[in-house]
């Protein structure tokens, strides 16, 4: 069978997302993927003939809010189905591959015998292939396919696609299947300088971070920069991208907050102090709604460090609620957050 312009761009959605920016073709993806899911529900034989992008193309649809059945798979429920199809035997470590893909997008909490079936044999096959050291040049990709789905954060996965990204193969084996103007190497380069760029400024980021931790006194009240590096990652996990620097920073400040406040409620001090500590605070509002000086706040408490460091974060700490819910709406659409 010769390839087709679908199963080209089938192929190239996935590498553009598995590299990470396929943000900056949001408009030609959304395209692609409504042609995709017209011919899936026309049952197209473009899609349907070859075992590979079938379920790719079911996991995409899956993976980006599409209402597409299971049912369309339950012909590879059966193991010997995949060796006897069209171009089986010359795809079969592929098309294992992406139906053992295809089966981990399973809907939340809703049972999926089909799915499930075709997960059980095609983990059974790789693991037997890679005990059999049969497989050479995917043996790291099944690997990494048979940990935990919902256990991996995308800038993870990003960045061990591009390391291992193969500048000769578009995850097909026909160079006919390549975009007549696009270079694997220029997706390659380009996702690379992206991930550096949103790299670097994670880092400054988080150095900016620590001077505010620094400033706020937490160590010396027994709070290490453990909670700072936890938070910050978190975030950086789910929300990556540079217009969200503002959202990751005041995430990383409230967690921390709240954070403080909880451990130093349950373990630093006795209930007396803790009764005070609440009485000041919600003196220190009284004071602040009235902008009246807080200089000698301090000389009632007798927990003087925590309230000052409690201060500091409250009054550093920016609220951006578009940035909160822009950013998580736009990682709710991920099935993979849905069902973490």
């Amino acid at each position: 069978m010769y390839p087709t312009k679908i199963h080209s761009n089938i192929c190239l959605v996935d590498a553009l997302q598995n590299l990470g920016i396929d943000r900056y073709f949001k408009t030609e993806v959304k395209s692609v993927l409504a042609e995709i899911y017209r011919l899936w529900q026309e049952k197209n034989e473009e899609i349907f003939s070859n075992v590979a992008h079938c379920a790719m193309a079911f996991r995409l649809l899956r993976m980006n809010n599409y209402e597409v059945s299971s049912e369309e798979l339950e012909g590879f429920v059966v193991q010997e189905h995949c060796f006897t199809t069209s171009c089986g035997k010359l795809m079969s470590h592929v098309a294992i591959l992406e139906l053992h893909r295809a089966s981990q997008v399973a809907i939340y909490e809703e049972k999926d015998h089909i799915l499930d079936k075709i997960s059980t044999w095609t983990r059974n096959f790789m693991e037997q292939k890679l005990v059999d050291k049969y497989i050479v040049d995917r043996s790291k990709e099944m690997e990494f396919a048979m940990r935990k789905f919902y256990g991996t954060f995308d800038r993870v996965e990003t960045r061990r696609y591009i390391e291992s990204y193969k500048m000769d193969n578009f995850k097909i084996l026909k160079a006919a299947y390549r975009s007549s103007n696009i270079d694997n190497i220029d997706l390659l380069k380009f996702s690379s300088h992206d991930f550096n760029l949103c790299q670097a400024q994670h880092k400054e980021e988080l150095q900016q971070m620590k001077r505010w931790f620094k400033d706020c006194n937490l160590e010396q009240i027994g709070f290490s920069q453990h909670y700072l590096y936890t938070s910050y990652f978190l975030i950086a996990a789910i929300l990556f991208e540079p217009e969200y620097a503002d959202a990751r920073l005041a995430y990383v400040k409230y967690i921390i907050i709240v954070t403080v406040v909880d451990d130093f409620f349950d373990c630093f001090v006795c209930k007396e102090e803790l009764q005070n500590i609440i009485e000041l605070v919600e003196r220190y509002c009284f004071l602040c709604s009235y902008n009246i000086s807080t200089k000698s706040f301090y000389l009632y408490s007798s927990t003087p460090i925590f309230l000052e460091a409690l201060e500091f974060m409250i009054e550093n700490v920016t609220l951006v609620p578009h940035q909160f819910c822009k950013g998580f709406q736009k990682g709710s659409n991920n099935p993979r957050l849905l069902h973490a």
